[in-house]
């Protein structure tokens, strides 16, 4: 009481605070979560923050907005909100994947980017299988790269255009008559029934009729021993860095292939080890502004060899779904001149390993540099994935 006597005015303010408070909390706690949740994506404790805070500005005249603006910000900018944003205003019509994430850089601040994959089919169509392949073909959009919020402060800043004519081929599945299908369709009423509550699961009956049906679907494919897939065309594109400050068009060739080795009778199957890689033979035409410019002194068109191989493997089981990527990218101008190999730029390599998990965290280091950029840097990210 002395110390409210000697500060009465700021005691009074301090009451008056108080009490705003205690009755915003009064008005609000039964309804918060309904009105947060119509509000979302917005995340929820920052929510019910801004709806205390707007009662209590209104029945005592004073708010901390500057605290709560730090606050707010601070959560609006983390990936996992952006992704359930996103998610929420593209829904799953958009042939699109983000990632969000934070990415540290050697000798950098930690900068918040996105990481964006479009894929968008103008036209295709199937073609006449033919011997043991399926064939269609294709017309589609690509896109990807990095974007972060300071352009200067982007080491992965490659963002990479294209328009692609090509084909398909991959492994035939064999077609079955209408027997087999009626056959199957009994062997899965007869599973269903054996197997139709969780006591029964361990039965001899249930472990016969499970048995039955998955030894019919597999019969169908005893000569398949792997999964080819593959990709060839040509494309025309265009390569930038973040901000446009240098760029380059590009025409060429390309093939994409996929190996998936089924069951384990092989050293990739076994472990469940899925390569696939990608190369193409490009004709280059930068501009005036890319570092072969400006370094080398050097802004010719030029002919380029680009080519990727990774490998996917999923880590033994643990109480969340893991899976390792490595990947390995290479970029190299064929018959440089002196000036361009002397600035050390007739070829970019980058090696990147990510760990991947179901829910979408995705952590990530990489090592190396893309075209357009200066230097090898290395780069650890964290962040969440999101395919729509």
């Amino acid at each position: 009481m002395k110390k409210c006597a000697l500060a009465a005015v700021g005691c009074a303010a301090l009451s008056t605070n108080a009490l705003a408070q205690s009755l915003a909390d009064v008005f609000l706690d039964p309804h918060k979560a309904q009105i947060c949740a119509s509000l979302e994506p917005l995340p929820t404790e920052s929510c019910q923050a801004l709806l205390s805070e707007a009662v209590t500005s209104k029945l005592s005249g004073a708010s901390d907005m500057e605290a709560l603006t730090a606050r707010v910000e601070e959560e609006l900018l983390d990936p996992v909100f952006l992704n359930s944003a996103v998610a929420k205003v593209f829904g799953g019509g958009v042939p699109l994947g983000i990632e969000f994430k934070m990415l540290d850089a050697e000798e950098g601040e930690s900068v918040l980017g996105l990481t964006y994959t479009v894929d968008y089919e103008f036209a295709g169509d199937a073609l006449q299988p033919k011997e043991n392949w399926s064939r269609d073909y294709f017309v589609v959009f690509q896109a990807d790269g990095t974007l972060t919020q300071d352009n200067e402060r982007n080491p992965r800043d490659l963002q990479d255009i294209r328009f692609q004519l090509g084909a398909s081929k991959w492994t035939r599945f064999p077609p079955q008559d209408m027997g087999f299908q009626t056959a199957l369709g009994e062997a899965n009423v007869a599973r269903a029934q054996a197997c139709a509550t969780d006591e029964v699961l361990e039965s001899q009956e249930c472990q016969e009729a499970n048995a039955k049906m998955f030894g019919m679907l597999d019969e169908t494919m005893d000569f398949i021993r792997a999964f080819h897939y593959y990709d060839f065309g040509v494309e025309l594109g265009y390569e930038t860095s973040q901000g446009s400050s240098a760029s380059a068009k590009k025409f060429g060739g390309f093939l994409f292939g996929q190996y998936e080795s089924w069951g384990d009778g092989s050293f990739l199957g076994a472990l469940g080890i899925t390569p696939a890689f990608r190369i193409a033979l490009e004709s280059m035409d930068p501009d005036n502004e890319s570092p072969r410019a400006t370094l080398a002194g050097d802004d010719s068109g030029y002919y380029r060899f680009s080519g990727e191989l990774s490998f996917w493997m999923p880590l033994p089981a643990t109480s969340e779904p893991l899976a390792l990527t490595f990947s390995y990218r290479h970029y190299r101008e064929l018959d440089a001149s002196e000036s361009v190999k002397l600035a050390g730029l007739e070829s970019n390599n980058l090696r990147t390993f990510t760990l991947s998990a179901s829910n979408g965290v995705v952590v990530s280091y990489s090592s190396g540099s893309l075209p357009f950029s200066e230097q090898d840097e290395d780069v650890l990210t964290l962040g969440w994935q999101t395919h729509f």
